[in-house]
């Protein structure tokens, strides 16, 4: 009998094993959320930043605004300035050989390459930066750089967001996004995109929304007021500073009632709507008349706008990590505290970069190599250095110890290369130029064996051109500076 209920249990927990097991390889069976009708999104719950209206509010923001505008400016070319490397899956020669046909690619398109970068920082302010991806065959002249025959970028083309006509989804009741549609302004023609040939890069992807979330949708409640505030402000100033103007108009006149527009009362109305200080001002009054500019008793303190318009524009900079844009406006803040709110700044900017960067090697890299029929997911990746300028001094104390320990007796060159890029220092070869040297010395190899000259490292690769004087002056200087900076 013990055995009987020792074999229940066991068969029970085998069952409950297998159930669980054949739950885990289930797919998915929830939903993402999205709130999509008719191929419009609507998940924000004001009406006008949703869709088109909120793209339309967007851009007013970053070309109207200074303040947005200067935001987005610094971005932008803080974006410009990265340096971008194609890092090799591992040291071998199949590792290097594919990252260096990536940067081929980069640096073969129709655009160039910061042409790319700078438009997909329009992510920031719309939430969301398609492109779309379209390739050639590299066989020379005029399309191509190179004449091998692989398949390469033609160019990444950003899909303008106010072109967007609606999402298509795969069933009117699916989240699923499959394909763009896109509404030609001139034409009005309306072109699908399907998404295999899009590329989006997006700031949040809460609910998988194929739009994103505008870096500004915080700061909207503030420039909304900002922006009002402003154009009263401009009323105010006009109306308490050159007065009001009225029109007194003698016994007799007409009135509206008696003859309308052509009555003496709607003309007076005319006249002091249209009263302006300008170089053609000027009334004519009929006689009876009288004109003048009334002042208000109870003016309202100009520094009363100024303090609210500071208030909303600082909300506005908090909200995207950008106070130190303030500094200098004001006669506030150390600079102690300027340096802190640019550090906050450039970790906001590492993580837009770090977007880009994923979006590109998970959309692009695979789907680059997987033409050229390499599937076997060994793939470079696009890498980049620390965005900003950190302390040299910080950096020549980080080389100096990593010397101590050892670990720059025999360092990888992208390593390499990514510490001299970081400090600024003079640049060394190129994955493509390590590939030719190599080349190079196997074929010197052949003919005569050449001693070991004191600049070579210790696998016998050289970092310069050995016949290139100059660059190995720059070299040794840059080591010298190195050790200076340490002490």
């Amino acid at each position: 009998m013990p055995d009987d209920i020792n074999n229940t249990e066991s068969e029970s927990l085998d069952i409950t094993k297998a159930a669980s097991h054949k739950a885990s390889l289930t797919p998915r069976l929830s939903g993402s959320g999205l709130k999509i009708w008719g191929g419009m999104i609507q998940e924000d719950y004001l009406s006008e930043l949703q869709g088109k209206r909120a793209i339309a509010v967007y851009d007013e923001m970053r070309k109207g605004n200074s303040i947005v505008g200067g935001f987005v400016r610094a971005t932008e070319m803080a974006f410009r300035s990265v340096v971008w490397a194609d890092v090799p899956y591992d040291g071998s020669r199949e590792g290097l050989e594919r990252a260096a046909f990536l940067t081929s690619v980069r640096n073969d398109m129709r655009h160039a390459w910061t042409v790319f970068t700078a438009n997909s920082m329009t992510m920031l302010p719309f939430g969301h930066a398609p492109f779309e991806i379209t390739f050639k065959v590299r066989s020379g002249n005029p399309k191509s750089k190179f004449s091998d025959g692989k398949v390469g970028l033609l160019n990444l083309d950003l899909i303008a967001q106010d072109s967007i006509e609606r999402w298509e989804t795969e069933t009117p009741s699916s989240a699923d996004v499959i394909a763009i549609t896109q509404r030609i302004p001139t034409t009005s023609q309306e072109i699908r995109i399907p998404m295999e040939k899009v590329v989006n890069f997006r700031l949040r992807l809460e609910k998988d929304n194929p739009e994103g979330e505008s870096i500004f949708r915080q700061a909207y409640r503030d420039w909304y007021y900002m922006n009002n505030l402003e154009a009263i402000e401009g009323i105010s100033l006009e109306r308490t500073g050159a007065g009001i103007p009225y029109i007194k108009l003698p016994k007799g006149a007409s009135t509206i009632a008696d003859k309308g527009s052509q009555s003496d009362e709607q003309a007076a109305i005319d006249i002091v709507r249209q009263v302006r200080v300008d170089e053609q001002g000027g009334i004519v009054l009929f006689d009876g008349w009288e004109f003048g500019l009334a002042r208000p008793e109870g003016r309202v303190d100009p520094d009363l706008f100024d303090l609210a318009i500071k208030r909303h524009r600082s909300n506005m900079l908090i909200s995207v990590l950008a106070t130190f844009l303030e500094f200098g406006t004001s006669r506030v803040g150390s600079f102690a505290l300027a340096q802190q709110s640019r550090s906050f700044f450039e970790v906001a900017l590492e993580g837009y970069v770090n977007i880009f960067e994923d979006t590109f090697n998970k959309t692009v890299v695979p789907l680059l190599f997987e033409l050229n029929g390499i599937t076997d997911g060994r793939y470079p990746s696009l890498s980049h250095t620390t965005v900003g300028d950190p302390e040299l001094s910080i950096i020549a104390n980080y080389i100096e110890r990593l010397r101590k320990v050892g670990l720059m007796q025999d360092v990888d060159p992208v390593l390499e290369q990514y510490l001299k890029d970081l400090a600024k220092f003079p640049k060394g070869a190129t994955l493509i130029e390590q590939q030719e040297q190599t080349n190079k010395g196997k074929k010197d190899s052949d003919n005569a064996e050449k001693p070991v000259n004191p600049t070579d490292n210790q696998n016998g690769n050289r970092d310069h051109s050995v016949d290139d004087t100059e660059k190995e002056d720059e070299l040794t200087l840059m080591r010298r500076l190195a050790r200076k900076a340490s002490d």
